[in-house]
């Protein structure tokens, strides 16, 4: 399901849909760090659920896509 939804999200941005918000950092970070930086966005992600949750009336659909990628193996 999460690879259906990065692909929904890379098609639409290959084919010119710009109606978003698009954003990405590669970084470098000490690994204390960057568990902080996941706690962050674990609570980001539930925050934007309680809101959804709570939101009247259902106007739009959108993809909230949101990734944070390891790139070393743990």
């Amino acid at each position: 399901l999460r690879e259906h939804w990065a692909n929904v999200a890379l098609d639409r941005l290959r084919h010119g849909a710009h109606d978003g918000v698009y954003s990405y950092n590669v970084i470098s970070a000490s690994r204390a760090d960057l568990e902080r930086i996941e706690a962050l966005h674990r609570a980001y992600f539930r925050e934007v659920q309680r809101i959804v949750a709570a939101s009247t009336p259902s106007e739009v659909v959108a993809l909230v896509n949101v990734q944070l990628v390891r790139f070393e193996r743990r």
